[in-house]
């Protein structure tokens, strides 16, 4: 598991490359013309002109520079607290352009950050609302495609997901959602490929058992299930499977007499029912 870094934050300031001249405010002295203030970690300083900003006003500055800009690194090996502090001390100092105290493209004082934020119910549905009905472009989906998650994020949203426990209500919204999707061939192909080779544990089957039981289809169900299984042929491999899931379901024998547990390799017996 990675470990933790404390002490991983710093706080950069981008610089106009084509302005120079003298910039002193107050202790900090620049010889080209400070454009934003910002605190991260990693590779964040580089963000901005890696991808597009946040920031409309800001993005718009460094295509109008189109130049690289100058990217310091002011304070560095800082806890989060205090590179929001040294951050918002930063953009008061230098000003910002839209109150026209200075030269910065921030749109904020700094030090609100969204590390380890939490939003509200309020929030998370405004959000929610805002996203419905949205097409992701097929350009994001093979942008995606490419995205590798590790190991380690893996088994921590495995254990997140198994904690997770939907409401009624939430599954009632989930079904109503899923609703007459219909998979076209190929991706049914994907899916029966992926399941291939996979086994389910005891444990498992007996949950499915368990939360099957008393489980009744509707006169509407069942017709939909009869109907995607006409024409379809079954193997006599499959029928051997059934029939023996049937009879240990029941506790049978094929001659209706109480069923007795036999060895693994004596299941044959059953074929000849």
């Amino acid at each position: 598991m990675k470990k933790i870094k404390k002490n991983e934050y710093y706080v950069y300031i981008y610089l106009n490359p084509i302005k120079q001249g003298k910039f002193i405010y107050g202790n900090y002295k620049f010889m080209h013309e400070p454009i934003y203030v910002g605190k991260g970690k990693s590779k964040r300083a580089y963000y901005h002109k890696k991808y597009n900003s946040h920031n409309k006003h800001f993005k718009n500055k460094l295509e109008k520079i189109n130049q690289p800009p100058i990217i310091l690194i002011i304070a560095e090996k800082l806890p989060e607290h205090k590179a929001f502090i040294l951050e918002k001390e930063l953009i008061v100092l230098i000003g910002r352009k839209d109150l026209g105290k200075g030269p910065l493209c921030n749109f904020t004082d700094g030090g609100e950050g969204c590390s380890g934020i939490v939003c509200s119910k309020e929030t998370r549905e405004k959000i929610s609302k805002a996203l419905l009905g949205k097409i992701v472009s097929q350009e994001t989906r093979e942008k995606l495609k490419g995205h590798l998650v590790s190991f380690q994020t893996r088994e921590k949203l495995s254990i997140l997901g198994k904690k997770r426990k939907h409401t009624q209500e939430t599954k009632d919204k989930i079904s109503k959602m899923r609703m007459g999707i219909v998979f076209s061939q190929e991706t049914k192909d994907k899916m029966s490929e992926a399941q291939k080779g996979k086994t389910v544990s005891q444990e498992t089957k007996d949950k499915i058992g368990k939360a099957s039981l008393g489980r009744k289809h509707t006169q509407e169900t069942k017709d939909k299930i009869r109907k995607g299984n006409l024409g379809k042929i079954v193997s006599k491999e499959t029928k051997n499977k059934l029939k023996i899931s049937w009879y240990e379901n029941h506790k049978l024998a094929p001659n209706n007499v109480p069923y007795i547990p036999r060895l693994k390799e004596r299941k044959s017996d059953y074929e000849q029912g």
